[in-house]
């Protein structure tokens, strides 16, 4: 199941991100990564554009 990224002014989903269902998000101190972490692994998301950057396992 993806994780939505929510549109905080207008609480829309603006686009899913591809990882697990158990995820958990944590963020840089500047805000411009995110970190996605599953059971099996952790994806690093460009906040400002949604891409994809590095999967680790």
């Amino acid at each position: 199941m993806p994780t939505a990224v929510i549109d905080v002014k207008t609480h829309s989903v603006i686009t899913t991100l591809p990882v697990g269902s158990r995820s958990t998000p944590a963020f840089t101190p500047d805000g411009k990564l995110a970190y996605i972490g599953d059971t099996s692994d952790v994806s690093v998301f460009d906040v400002k554009t949604h891409s994809l950057i590095s999967t680790a396992k």
